[in-house]
């Protein structure tokens, strides 16, 4: 299909599950994660399926495409579509990738992500040329920021705020997604409470928060640091609340971001720091000195590492699920393969 012009971006979005797949990629890489976001949230309305869901970085798979052929053509446990997100896609579409996105058909549906492309590229002809995918350009000046939508949803509905307004915005920017479905419900929420009190962090983040995911932070961090007594604390405290594939896909997502930002820093000549800032949406201002910490201690082939023995223990999970102990030995002996 033929590059979708500016007018049309948001209507296309809207259908894009209609195709294969979709290329999203430009200067702004921002809007490109932020518009992948909507794209994954139309797939999954609810919670995603971690038995559909496939999520890799460019740099895992450019040498390797059987994982992705394999991600592609793998029966799934429970009925229905696949989708599959690559981050950090190139110009140069090599062909052994180019050969696995030719097996996506109706039953999977692959999103795409990219900075700036040119018109020569190989990867925007491959998704503009193919009727079957759909390529989304994010330019700078179109970009609409979700910050500026909650603004002014304080102001025009006169909310009280008390304490840092700037952390509160940026903390509600992090939690929510491209969906405006999403974000328009959860202000409301915030709204109806800020009726009989002003608006804190503190209590944004009781109304909007997600304590297992700082749960699950709290392990990762242990296993990062070797610390293997508070990895099975944490484990243990997470563990009766999410699957063990649902814990290893947050896990992969994790590892997948500090990838980002040390390939975005590559690319752009940022320090780690600025990487971490710059990234989209934003990181909670609380979490980014842990991300430059964990960005500048491991290196891109540790991570790679870390993210193949992620993948063994998603198999473990699925293979061995009558036996939690063996699952569980190998995600605390993560802290190994870094």
């Amino acid at each position: 299909m033929v590059k979708v012009a500016p007018n049309q971006i948001e209507f296309t979005l809207g259908k894009a599950l209609e195709y294969n797949g979709i290329l999203i990629y430009g200067q702004d890489y921002g809007m490109v994660q932020l518009r992948a976001e909507k794209v994954l949230n139309q797939f999954f309305p609810e919670k995603i399926d971690n038995f559909r869901y496939f999520d890799y970085q460019f740099e895992e798979i450019k040498e390797d495409e059987e994982r992705l052929i394999s991600s592609i053509k793998s029966i799934s446990f429970i009925k229905g579509r696949k989708c599959i997100r690559i981050k950090g896609m190139t110009a140069s579409l090599p062909k052994n990738i180019k050969a696995a996105l030719d097996e996506v058909s109706k039953g999977e549906f692959v999103i795409m992500l990219a900075d700036d492309l040119p018109a020569s590229s190989s990867l925007r002809k491959y998704a503009e040329d193919n009727p079957n995918f759909i390529s989304i350009p994010c330019y700078k000046q179109e970009a609409v920021g979700i910050k500026a939508k909650i603004q002014a949803f304080i102001r025009n509905n006169q909310i009280s705020v008390e304490g840092n307004l700037a952390e509160i915005l940026n903390y509600l920017e992090t939690v929510f997604s491209a969906d405006s479905m999403i974000m328009e419900s959860e202000l409301e929420k915030i709204a109806i409470a800020a009726k009989s009190q002003p608006l804190t962090l503190d209590l944004v983040e009781e109304l909007v928060g997600n304590s297992l995911d700082s749960k699950i932070d709290e392990l990762i961090f242990a296993i990062f640091d070797n610390r293997i007594a508070d990895a099975i604390k944490h484990y243990d405290n997470v563990i009766d609340e999410i699957s063990e594939v649902g814990l290893t896909r947050y896990m992969m997502n994790y590892i997948n971001r500090i990838m980002d930002i040390k390939i975005q820093a590559e690319k752009n000549n940022l320090s780690v720091n600025d990487a971490v800032k710059n990234q989209r949406p934003p990181i909670f201002f609380k979490l980014v000195p842990v991300y430059v910490k964990y960005s500048s201690n491991f290196n891109l082939s540790q991570l790679k590492k870390f993210i193949a023995r992620l993948n063994e223990a998603e198999y473990l999970a699925k293979s061995f699920s009558q036996i939690p102990i063996i699952y569980k030995n190998h995600i605390l002996n993560l802290a190994k393969s870094l």
